[in-house]
């Protein structure tokens, strides 16, 4: 994006591209974002520097993310196990909606029918399901981001973090509809130290209900029994219901 149509037509003047197709390309209504090869720190950054620019150049429209996603086979050097797959389902969905990007597109449903004729291409492997319809663990996360996630607010001004120095490291969502289901999702990623989990409380108010822990990776559910929980890199996945929309949460870590 450029500041005017005139400083976008001298960027690319040595191109010999029709004056329309510049004026279409240049009244946009939303950039389109392609992540494939990613981790969490890239997918923040990548995203940024695209908000980054568009904003220096004036554009006031959506961000899109049409095309994200992992081969869990194949010869790609950055292809994921199953269950890497599912952690970097729910993590891009949250990073990617905490830049209120309201819009991601899964690649791909299904892996390509051609897997069995050639396993070493990682092109036929970019599925939530495999290519006999098999689930795999990505699939689960991916229903249950979806379910108890898709229209409702993200209420980052609801959530607090209390402790030591190893707040800033934890990372997390607190996602509500206007009924008071909400659904917290939380995971810890250290930058200062080697551990690699951490105690963490949460300062639940009386008025909620079970609090229901999920498997990302099979979608199983169980009643949470203690607030006390140790998270680590994987994403926990909490739902429960909220008595107003406005109910505060705490995150109190236990040691630093």
């Amino acid at each position: 994006m450029t500041k005017t149509l005139q400083d976008f037509q001298n960027k690319i003047g040595d191109f010999n591209i029709p004056q329309k197709f510049l004026y279409e390309i240049f009244h946009v209504d939303a950039i389109s974002l392609y992540f494939y090869n990613y981790d969490q720190s890239s997918l923040y950054q990548g995203i940024m520097q695209f908000m980054t620019i568009g904003k220096n150049y004036g554009f006031t429209g959506d961000y899109l993310i049409t095309e994200i996603g992992n081969p869990t086979g194949g010869f790609y050097p950055w292809r994921v196990s199953m269950e890497k797959l599912a952690e970097n389902v729910i993590k891009s969905s949250v990073i990617a909606t905490a830049f209120q990007i309201k819009t991601l597109f899964w690649y791909c449903m299904k892996d390509s029918e051609d897997e069995h004729s050639d396993p070493r291409n990682s092109e036929n492997y970019f599925g939530l399901l495999d290519s006999n319809n098999n689930w795999k663990k990505g699939a689960y996360a991916y229903r249950l981001f979806s379910k108890y996630c898709s229209n409702s607010e993200i209420c980052q001004d609801l959530l607090k973090k209390e402790g030591g120095i190893d707040i800033n490291d934890i990372m997390c969502a607190l996602y509500r509809k206007k009924d008071g289901s909400s659904a917290l999702i939380i995971w810890y990623d250290p930058t200062l130290y080697e551990s690699k989990t951490l105690k963490i409380t949460l300062d639940i108010p009386d008025t909620i209900g079970n609090v229901i822990i999920h498997d990302i990776y099979s979608g199983a559910r169980k009643i949470l029994n203690d607030n006390s929980i140790e998270i680590s890199d994987t994403p926990i996945f909490l739902t429960f219901q909220a008595d107003s929309f406005t109910d505060f949460l705490t995150i109190h870590v236990n040691k630093s």
